[in-house]
């Protein structure tokens, strides 16, 4: 499923350079849209989710509902522009307890939030382009106790441009990264 495995520490799941980088991705745009676009910032394609309703614009990973991801790589990183508008997006992960947890990340929540499969979490980028680092294990030990076993899927809702979405093993230092 992943044509773009970078070394086997690496899994990128949303390059916006690939020819098609919205192949595994299904993109719903209700009153919006989701696609590549140039981005003067990065001088660069990149893609594009804006929409008027956070619920009803959105890309999620993998397409097909009845498929998942199976990515147990413990950290998550998102290439993100802000857009100065509302946004969202979403981790489903599974953890030691066979139990489907949701992560929850948006701009417009006063405090984090943890119920019984869900936690959700405010985000406030900086104006411009943002690298968020996720530590899938750590998030779901903190939030729900259970040890992070795999991510089953990805959504990214509007208002936002993304360059890369990717998984990897450890934190690795700049150098280390592959081009």
């Amino acid at each position: 499923m992943f044509q773009n495995c970078i070394p086997d520490n690496f899994m990128s799941i949303l390059y916006s350079l690939e020819e098609k980088p919205l192949d595994m991705w299904d993109v719903k745009a209700e009153k919006g849209h989701g696609e590549r676009v140039h981005d003067n910032d990065l001088k660069s394609l990149t893609i594009e989710i804006v929409g008027n309703h956070l619920c009803t614009t959105y890309i999620t990973c993998p397409s097909d509902p009845q498929n998942t991801l199976g990515i147990q790589f413990l950290f998550l990183f998102l290439s993100i522009k802000n857009l100065k508008k509302p946004f969202t997006f979403e981790i489903l992960v599974l953890d030691d307890t066979g139990t489907r947890r949701r992560f929850s990340y948006n701009d417009n929540l006063p405090d984090t939030q943890i119920e019984e499969c869900m936690g959700t979490r405010r985000l406030i980028l900086k104006g411009g382009w943002n690298i968020i680092k996720l530590d899938l294990a750590d998030m779901t030990r903190t939030a729900f106790g259970t040890t992070y076993v795999e991510t089953l899927r990805v959504q990214i809702h509007s208002n936002l441009r993304v360059r890369r979405v990717y998984f990897c093993d450890r934190l690795y230092a700049d150098h280390e990264l592959p081009k």
